[in-house]
């Protein structure tokens, strides 16, 4: 779990230019023409707009960005509700801490983002966080309950 939390500082804490994927997606001419054979899509994002067809390179990285946000807390939950179970808390109250740890997390990384480079701190990647981390609660439950028939 430390090892979780000081990827997430490292990577917090680097500017934008270390993190940009816009080279690297250029030169994959199949995504390019997968996500041009799909419908155009837009999403807005607080003050900004990404549309599949304008720019597709940057709506993939920035899809691309909100997915490990989402793997990376969803591990990182796991990880934390993993630890919480293994000190004795009961289930409800591993879950309530992990939720708590994620968010905590979550924020720090925003904060620092904020401070880097050409990057943003969201509130709303802290809820993606958390929708990560539930995801994968819940997908770890379905399968520890078909596990138990």
């Amino acid at each position: 779990m430390l090892l979780w939390l000081a990827v997430v500082a490292h990577f917090s804490a680097q500017p934008f230019s270390k993190q940009n994927l816009r080279p690297f997606l250029e030169r994959q001419e199949w995504l390019l023409r997968a996500v041009a054979a799909l419908p155009e899509m837009e999403i807005r994002y607080p003050g900004k707009v990404y549309n599949s067809r304008r720019e597709p390179v940057r709506f993939v990285q920035f899809i691309f960005r909100k997915v490990v946000h989402v793997l990376l807390y969803g591990t990182g939950g796991l990880l934390f509700l993993g630890a919480f179970a293994g000190s004795g808390f009961k289930s409800v109250r591993c879950l309530a801490a992990a939720v708590v740890m994620v968010a905590a997390a979550g924020a720090f990384d925003e904060c620092r983002q904020a401070s880097a480079e050409g990057r943003s701190g969201l509130p709303q990647d802290v809820a993606l966080d958390l929708a990560g981390f539930l995801l994968f609660y819940a997908v770890a439950a379905v399968l520890k309950r078909k596990k138990a028939r």
